[in-house]
């Protein structure tokens, strides 16, 4: 299994900003330093936390990367015009070195939607829509597009993208509909940490199932995002996750992305217990579920920089070893 840090990106408003983004690059050194595979930014605006946005983050980023890859976990995409989302990552992917993995998402928090004037009930279409002209700019010499939402006419990309023939396109989903479009449309369905094990066990079935309709492998990346609390002992870590990750869960509700419990989530889709406990549960993921790339959250809003630097170096140096053999 491969190993990847989620840099939160989201803070209370009790530092800097300019602090924080120099704690940020800080965890990304020392998770090139410890051998991560792949370092990753979230995306929303409107948000009640100190936020940084993903494209300029992400250039920040890799200066410092190494041989890891960078991607979005993940990018709204109906907030944007394709042509120039489509620009922006192409621009990324030369910054990286042909090292980046677009990872998009259809979004559902209706303030988002409201400020930038897309109508929310059209984000399915127009998520569909743009993805389709994203993919055909960034591979074809050039494009006339005649959708819905979206037209361009005899136009060709500026800088296509250094990765051939495009960057890979894990597409977030949470319900069954969004999972059999992700089969269709992307190169892998990311799972969102709100899915448990059980619920994901049943949802890979719908997945492998309308990849075998479509006529694709599925032999492929399945990669997952994971809030990871790991501490000296388990009881340790269930505090430290009670503590640490209900704020930002808190959040979730409000926005209506999670309608279950805190309890449940920490039972059931967290990371959560001492290194070997923490270890066994994420073999459990690669081995019975076929999960192939871990994409760990180790900082939420309130959690200090010294225990974030702590918890990369704890999955880092016990974590990432276990799970390679």
């Amino acid at each position: 299994m491969k190993v990847g840090l989620i840099v939160a990106g989201q803070y209370l408003h009790d530092a800097p900003a300019e602090v924080r983004g120099r704690e940020m690059v800080e965890q990304v050194r020392l998770a090139r330093d410890l051998g991560f595979d792949s370092v990753w930014v979230t995306h929303h605006y409107l948000i009640e936390f100190q936020t940084f946005q993903p494209i300029p983050l992400l250039a920040r980023f890799a200066a410092e990367a190494g041989d890891m890859e960078l991607g979005t976990a993940i990018y709204v995409l109906p907030l944007q015009h394709p042509v120039e989302v489509a620009e922006n990552f192409a621009t990324l992917d030369a910054l990286t070195g042909g090292r980046l993995i677009f990872g998009v998402a259809q979004g559902y928090r209706d303030v988002e939607f409201q400020s930038l004037g897309v109508p929310r009930k059209e984000r399915a279409p127009r998520f569909e829509e743009g993805l389709e002209l994203i993919t055909r700019l960034w591979t074809g010499d050039e494009v006339t597009f005649a959708g819905q939402f979206y037209q361009v006419d005899r136009v060709r990309i500026s800088m296509p993208p250094v990765r051939k023939p495009r960057p890979p396109i894990w597409i977030g989903a949470t319900e069954d509909a969004a999972i059999v479009r992700a089969a269709r449309l992307g190169d892998a369905w990311m799972v969102g940490p709100r899915v448990t094990l059980p619920a994901l066990r049943k949802q890979l079935g719908v997945y492998r199932e309308a990849l075998r309709r479509e006529g694709r492998s599925v032999e492929r990346e399945y990669p997952m995002f994971r809030e990871v609390v790991l501490a000296p002992t388990t009881a340790e870590a269930q505090a430290a996750a009670t503590r640490n990750l209900r704020t930002k869960y808190e959040a979730y509700a409000r926005w209506r992305y999670s309608d279950l419990t805190f309890d449940d989530l920490v039972r059931d889709a967290f990371i959560v217990g001492d290194a070997e406990t923490c270890v066994r549960t994420l073999t459990r993921y690669r081995d019975d579920a076929g999960m192939t790339h871990l994409l760990a959250r180790v900082q939420t809003p309130g959690v200090s920089q010294a225990d974030a630097l702590r918890g990369i170096r704890a999955l880092g140096e016990r974590g990432i070893p276990a799970l390679r053999r």
